[in-house]
């Protein structure tokens, strides 16, 4: 699991769409999209629901995300 995945995919939960979270990180959409299914791909789990206004989460995606959101965290405590 990458580093970037796991800022991608905590971007696309705050802004709802992996599109926003793409423009947010400097990045394309299909990146971005790439990215989110080498994560979900790594986890072995559907993670998002993509539809036409955004994305949701399944409930291994809320779970996932709470995992992320750690690992963030963790990492900017080290940094400092």
């Amino acid at each position: 699991m990458k580093l970037e995945w796991i800022r991608c995919f905590h971007e696309v939960a705050r802004t709802g769409s992996i599109s926003k979270a793409a423009q947010n990180l400097f990045i394309t959409q299909p990146a971005a999209t790439k990215m989110m299914h080498s994560l979900e791909s790594e986890v072995g789990e559907t993670l998002l629901i993509r539809n036409s206004s955004g994305v949701t989460f399944t409930e291994q995606g809320i779970i996932s995300l709470k995992f992320c959101q750690q690992v963030l965290s963790s990492y900017e405590n080290y940094l400092s």
